[in-house]
């Protein structure tokens, strides 16, 4: 198995060409892809690198990692998450 984190700045066409090599037979379960979009940007760019996915064929799993970039600095100096960010 294989994990692949995905942030903000990856490109559709990036990541088909990178699951393609690290799976070229389409081995399913075997590319694990992680989501981590803060709330402010993830419903922009991850349709796109989900219609991508989906039209080449490529077998993934796909999750979300919703704490990521989601941090907030509270008053008292530690840093926090809204709720609503991170279940919307």
């Amino acid at each position: 198995m294989f994990r692949k984190k995905c942030g903000p700045n990856i490109t559709s066409d990036t990541l088909v060409s990178l699951i393609s090599k690290l799976n070229p037979s389409r081995e399913k379960g075997k590319i694990v892809l992680t989501i981590r979009m803060g709330a402010n940007i993830i419903k922009q760019k991850l349709p796109a690198l989900i219609k991508s996915i989906q039209s080449c064929g490529e077998p993934v799993i796909c999750m979300i990692n919703p704490m990521h970039s989601n941090t907030k600095n509270a008053k008292e100096g530690y840093k926090t998450r809204y709720f609503t960010d991170i279940t919307d």
